[in-house]
C-alpha cells in the first residue's frame, strides 16, 4: 500500500497525496465540512513499515490557495494515524486536532479533538442505505411535528416545528432549514421591532445555557440582510420514539435584526441542515452531531408536508415509507460554487405543454424557502411559459381564482417527472390576491431554487452522507395524493 492517491473521508473531504518520498509526503486537501477551498497538505510517513500498517502524520493550514487572503482565518489541523487494510480496503485512520487562535487562558477551549477515516476516492454513483434499513421503527430517529403557519411575501417557508430549548424548556417556532448554515434563535437580547414580533429565548432563564465567549458576531443572510448574534450552547429537547432526549448543541442568539423580511417570518429561529458547513460557522450541524452521539445511525433528514392539513413531519435519521409511493428517486448532489452549502441536483428539464423551457440546470431544494427563486433568465422563462407569453395575468383573486387556462409545470429529475399544477405555483400575496411563486433573486445566477411550493408535493430525503463516504444525495418520493 502507498499513501499516494486520492482519498475521501466520512465528511466528504478529499485529500490528494501527490508525493511521498524519503519519508515526506505532500498534496492538497479539499474540505466539505469546514473551509470549502483548496489547501496544502504536508506530512511524514514511516519508510520501513512492519507489514501490519504504515504510520503517518500530516498537517493543514486552513488558508485557501485559490482565494484572496482572508485575515480572519487562523486555523490549523494536525492528523496522526496509520494506513492499513481493513476488510480488504486500504484505509487511513486518524485522530486529529483542530486549533484556532485564542488567548492563553482559553487554549484548550479552542482545540477540537476528533477522528477521521479516509478510503480511496471513487467517482461512482452514491450507494445509499437501503430504504428498509432507513424506516422509522427500524432505525433510531428524532422526529419533529411540522405546522404550516402564515405564508407571507418574504419568500421564507411557512413551515415550522415547536422546539423546546433549555432548562426549564422554552418553546420556539423553528424552521428545519436545508437552505442555511446558521442554527439560530431570536433572543431577549434583541429589542428591535422585527425581533419583538417573535417569541424569544431567554438564556438567563435556562440553567443549562452556556455562553461561548466570542463576543458579538455578524452573520449574513444574503438579500435579507445581516444579523448580529452571540454564540452559546444549550439543550435541545428531541423526540425519539416518544422519549425526550436532551442534546447539547451550539447555536446563535440573535441580538439584532430588523426589516420587513425578518418581521414576516413565521418562525423564531432556524435549525440548519446544510449540504456542508463552511469555515467560520460555529453554530451546530445537527445531523453529524446526532450521529456522532449515537442517537441516529444514518445522517439523513426527511420531510413530509401536507398543505391541505397544514401539518407534516421531519425525521432525522430515518424515512417514513407510508408517506410516499414506490421507491425513492435518489440523485447525487452537485456543487454550486457561489453557495456550496445548498442541496443542488441537476434538473434534466422543466417543461410546459410538452415544450422544454429549461434543461440541465442547477436546481436547489430548500426547506427554508417557499417560492421558486433564482436566475432572472430562468424566472422570466417560467413566467412566460405559464402565462402563455403574457396572455394570462400573473395574479388571481384569492377567493375565486380561475386556473383553467394555466398549464401544469413538469419537472424531470433523474428521469422521473413531477407535476406542479396552478394551485401549487400560485401563492397568496396578501389577503385578497394570489400571485405566481416565481421571483428573481440576485446572487443565484445559473441556479433555480425552490421551497415548499414544490416540496409540499413530494416526500424529500436529504442524505448527508451515503455508504460511499462523503457523497451527498437527495431522494424524492411521489406522494399518493398528488
Amino acid at each position: 500500500m502507498s499513501p499516494i492517491g486520492k482519498w475521501i473521508n466520512e465528511f466528504g473531504s478529499i485529500m490528494t497525496i501527490t508525493s511521498a518520498e524519503n519519508g515526506v509526503l505532500s498534496g492538497t486537501y479539499g474540505s466539505h465540512t469546514g473551509a470549502t477551498g483548496n489547501y496544502t497538505v504536508v506530512g511524514a510517513y514511516d519508510t520501513q513499515p512492519d507489514g501490519i500498517s504504515q504510520t503517518l502524520a500530516f498537517a493543514i493550514s486552513w488558508r485557501d490557495n485559490s482565494a484572496p487572503y482572508d485575515p480572519s482565518f487562523h486555523w490549523v489541523s494536525a492528523f496522526s494515524g496509520q494506513l492499513q487494510s481493513i476488510n480488504g480496503t486500504p484505509t487511513i485512520t486518524t485522530t486529529y486536532l483542530l486549533q484556532k487562535n485564542t488567548t492563553s487562558s482559553t487554549n484548550w477551549e479552542s482545540t477540537i479533538v476528533a477522528t477521521a477515516t479516509f478510503v480511496p476516492y471513487t467517482s461512482e454513483y452514491p450507494v445509499v442505505p437501503e430504504e428498509k434499513a432507513l424506516q422509522a421503527g427500524t432505525t433510531p430517529c428524532v422526529g419533529f411535528k411540522l405546522t404550516k403557519g402564515q405564508l407571507t411575501d418574504n419568500g421564507a417557508t411557512p413551515w415550522f416545528a415547536m422546539l423546546p430549548i433549555g432548562t426549564p424548556q422554552q418553546h420556539l417556532k423553528v424552521m428545519v432549514d436545508t437552505g442555511t448554515t446558521h442554527t439560530w434563535v431570536t433572543s431577549d437580547l434583541c429589542n428591535t421591532d422585527a425581533c419583538n414580533l417573535h417569541n424569544k429565548f431567554n438564556p438567563q432563564a435556562s440553567t443549562s445555557f452556556t455562553l461561548i465567549d466570542k463576543g458579538s458576531l455578524t452573520i449574513d443572510f444574503g438579500p435579507w440582510g445581516q444579523m448580529d448574534v452571540e454564540l452559546g450552547s444549550d439543550y435541545l429537547w428531541l423526540d425519539s420514539a416518544n422519549v425526550e432526549l436532551a442534546q447539547s448543541m451550539a447555536f446563535y442568539l440573535a441580538t439584532n435584526y430588523q426589516g420587513q423580511q425578518f418581521s414576516e417570518l413565521a418562525c423564531d429561529g432556524g435549525l440548519s441542515i446544510p449540504c456542508l458547513l463552511p469555515a467560520g460557522i460555529d453554530s451546530g450541524e445537527i445531523l453529524p452531531l446526532l450521529k456522532s452521539e449515537g442517537i441516529i445511525q444514518f445522517a439523513v433528514a426527511s420531510f413530509y408536508m401536507d398543505s391541505s392539513a397544514e401539518s407534516g413531519s421531519a425525521l432525522l435519521g430515518a424515512v417514513d415509507s407510508t408517506q410516499y409511493c414506490g421507491t425513492l428517486n435518489v440523485v447525487q448532489t452537485i456543487r454550486y460554487n457561489p453557495i456550496p452549502y445548498l442541496w443542488v441536483v441537476n434538473l434534466n428539464s422543466l417543461s410546459c405543454q410538452n415544450k422544454t423551457i429549461l434543461s440541465n440546470i442547477n436546481f436547489a431544494l430548500d426547506t427554508g424557502s417557499s417560492r421558486f427563486k433564482g436566475d432572472a433568465n430562468y424566472i422570466q422563462k417560467l413566467i412566460s411559459a405559464v402565462t402563455l407569453n403574457g396572455q394570462l395575468p400573473s395574479t388571481q383573486p384569492l377567493g375565486n381564482p380561475d386556473f383553467s387556462q394555466y398549464p401544469p409545470i413538469n419537472l424531470n429529475i433523474n428521469g422521473v417527472n413531477y407535476e406542479l399544477t396552478p394551485r401549487h405555483y400560485f401563492i397568496p400575496k396578501d389577503e385578497s390576491v394570489l400571485e405566481l411563486a416565481f421571483h428573481v433573486m440576485d446572487g443565484l445566477e445559473g441556479l433555480l431554487l425552490v421551497g415548499s411550493v414544490f416540496l409540499e408535493t413530494v416526500y424529500s430525503v436529504f442524505y448527508y452522507e451515503t455508504l460511499v463516504a462523503g457523497v451527498q444525495a437527495i431522494g424524492l418520493g411521489k406522494r399518493s395524493n398528488h
